[in-house]
Order: C-alpha cells, then structure tokens, then sequence
C-alpha cells in the first residue's frame, strides 16, 4: 500500500513507520526564486492588465476594443495557468495540454485585428473563437480523449503558428510601435517555442517563464510611448494614426484602396508609409480628397474623430481631448 503524506505529517511525526508504507511523497513550498519570479509576473500581469482596461475607454471610437479585450482575456488565463503549473497540481498530460491553450490564446488578439472593420467587426469574434478551438485540438483530445500520453503537433499546426508569429512581427515592426511588436514576439517566442518547427527540438522549457513579462512590457511600452507631434497636414495626422494603431497589415491596404482612387481620378495626392504627399496644389480637391480618406477610414475610426482631425479643429473641446489620450496611449 502507498501511502501519501505531506510535510506537516513529516515534520510533526516524522516518517511514517510500519511496513504498509513503502513510498512517501513530501509536497515541499515553492523555491524563493520561483516564487519571486511569480510575484513579479503578477506585478506586471496587474500593471498591464489596469493599461489595457484604460485603453477600452480611450480606444472606444475605435474598432480595436475587441482585440484589447482579447488580450486581457490572454493574459489572465496565462497569469493563471504560470501560478497553478508552479505548484505541480496538475498531471504532466494536463499540464500540457494548459501550456499549450494558454500559449496560443497569445494570438487571439491578433486574429481580432485581422477582421476589425465595420461592419463585421463585432461577428468576427466568432471567427477567434472558431480558431482557438481547431488550434486547441491537439489539447483537447489529449486531456478528454487520453489516447495519448503527451501532446503531439503536428508540423503542419506548428508552421501555422510560424506564420501567424512571421505576420505579428510584419504587423508592428515597421511602424512607431515597432519596439512594442518586437517585445510582443519576444514573448511569444517564450510560449510557444517548443511546439514551432526547427526549434522545438532543442527548446529549453524554463524559457516560458519569461513569456508573460515580455507581453506585458509590449503594452506598457505602447502606454509610456511620448504623444506624435502634430505635423502639417491634417490628412498625414490621420494617416499615421490608423497605421500605428492598425499595423501595416490594414494600413497597406487601406493604402492601396486610396492610391487607386486617386489614380482613377486624377488627384495630385499619394499615400506613402511617412505620410500623404502632394504632387501639385490641391485646394480644388481638398474636400474630395478628405471625404475619400475619411470614407476609408470610417469603417474603423469614429466619423466624428475623422472629422475633427481632417477638418483641423482648434484643439478645444471633448473629441480633441479624447484624441490627446488615445496618443498617449497609443503613440
């Protein structure tokens, strides 16, 4: 017979004694280094999440609350699964199975940007939820079904999430965030390493510890970032906001929308990635160029937000001191 007691039981009557006992497991507290580093996850975990719950009011006249609440979600479920995996409550196939469906929400967010356009923004939440669940597959079937004792991916799963790591640094690397984006794959290098191809082999697990504070420092550096100074163009102004707060993914294309138009109708204006440039006077097309930019940019901005930044508002008032905190957050 196995009999298991813990460490009061073998500080208060010592071993056991008597031969039905021939194994004694002893649960000892955590090691003060490992319980350091989660009170420091914790610290960060706390400073990050009260961040992201200000940007759900600064960012409301964008279409970006749902991605910041997906990230909120991501990084509770990881400060909580990094707190019941140090204590090793849990069997080696479930615990597996939690690394793996706590790292892979790290991309929720991220497929949230992707379908951040009015008017489906608000369904495409089902879109994240429907990729969560055939990517936590693998997790699912090892802890419900059993008919493996450890969590197998497959390789096509893993290049999957190569690409979906490749298109999270494509996003936010080159723009005013690029220091935030290069923490956001820092950390999700950190969880997901050992299930990626050609590096899973020789990935060293301890590394995942190092995962939720390089997720955290990616939202507070965005937060700490200084506000973009004002330029000379009202249609720049616009520009660089949405490419900053959208990523290049979204700015490329919204890029590409409005060149077209221009070229079909002749207008001396260009967008690049540094801003709109103007080949000629435009005074004749102004307001044809503003309402084309302002049509784009809609289905992700507030009309009344474009409107006062397009139409140069004086700085006074409710929209423009809204405005000043969502670069502050932001930029």
């Amino acid at each position: 017979m196995i009999k298991t007691v813990n460490s009061v039981d073998v500080l208060q009557h010592g071993i056991l004694a008597g031969p039905e006992v021939t194994a004694v497991a002893v649960s000892l507290p955590l090691e003060p280094m490992r319980l350091a580093w989660l009170l420091v996850e914790l610290a960060v975990g706390v400073a990050a999440i009260v961040t992201m719950m200000r940007g759900c009011r600064t960012l409301r006249h964008t279409t970006l609350v749902a991605p910041l609440v997906w990230s909120g979600i991501s990084l509770v479920l990881l400060l909580v699964a990094d707190g019941t995996l140090a204590f090793n409550a849990l069997r080696p196939g479930t615990e597996q199975a939690v690394r793996y469906l706590t790292a892979i929400t790290v991309f929720c967010p991220f497929v949230s940007l992707l379908g951040s356009r009015r008017p489906h923004a608000q369904a495409w939440n089902f879109v994240v939820l429907s990729f969560f669940g055939i990517m936590a597959l693998p997790a699912l079937e090892l802890v419900f079904v059993g008919r493996a004792r450890y969590l197998d991916i497959h390789d096509a799963r893993g290049w999957f999430l190569w690409l979906l790591v490749v298109l999270s640094t494509v996003n936010y690397l080159p723009t005013r965030h690029g220091f935030a984006g290069m923490l956001l794959v820092a950390g999700q290098f950190c969880l997901l390493g050992e299930y990626l191809p050609l590096v899973g082999d020789g990935w060293l697990h301890g590394v995942r510890a190092g995962g939720v504070p390089f997720l955290c420092g990616a939202v507070l550096a965005v937060r700490l970032r200084q506000p973009r100074p004002r330029s000379d163009s009202n249609l720049t102004d616009a520009w660089l906001y949405f490419r900053d707060t959208y990523g290049s993914l979204w700015a490329l294309r919204i890029g590409e929308q409005f060149n077209a138009a221009a070229r079909l109708n002749h207008w001396p204006v260009t967008v690049r990635w540094s801003g709109v440039q103007c080949a000629g006077d435009i005074a004749a097309v102004q307001a044809t160029v503003s309402q084309a930019l302002r049509n784009l940019l809609r289905r992700f901005l507030s009309p009344e937000w474009v409107q006062e930044v397009l139409e140069g508002s004086p700085g006074q008032g409710e929209l423009h001191h809204k405005q000043r905190e969502n670069e502050s957050f932001l930029d």
